[in-house]
């Protein structure tokens, strides 16, 4: 994973035209200048999650965008779930989303996509423990 992030970040960087400095006030002195230069190296051996959501809003794209891109995930591994199971898949963590959002009033569409949100993050947040 460190190589692909190491090759895609200085690719992005000469395509945006960012120093590591300009990278790391982007990044709203987040990540120092000095550890984008390590990882650009591949000196840590990995990198969290939050860091690599840091570095995406940095880039101006999204966590999933910079997994991507950068071909940490693979872009045609996606899954989109029908009627039913955002229905199930819903109703299985109701409990769980209820006191954030009133499920029982959303339309099925709006079931749809909150089901799509939150499997697509489960699953890119399992991409992490493999």
């Amino acid at each position: 994973m460190i190589r692909q992030l190491s090759e895609f970040l200085m690719a992005e960087c000469r395509k945006q035209g960012l120093t590591n400095q300009a990278l790391a006030e982007r990044c709203n002195n987040q990540i120092s200048a000095d550890y984008i230069g390590k990882i650009k190296n591949k000196v840590p051996k990995t990198v969290s999650i939050d860091i690599l959501n840091i570095l995406a809003v940095g880039l101006g794209m999204t966590l999933k965008q910079l997994l991507e891109e950068a071909g940490i995930i693979d872009t045609l591994d996606h899954y989109t779930l029908n009627n039913i199971e955002a229905d199930k898949f819903i109703e299985q963590l109701s409990d769980y989303i209820s006191p954030f959002v009133n499920v029982k009033e959303m339309s099925a569409a709006q079931r749809i996509e909150l089901a799509n949100y939150i499997y697509d993050n489960i699953r890119m947040v399992s991409y992490k423990y493999k």
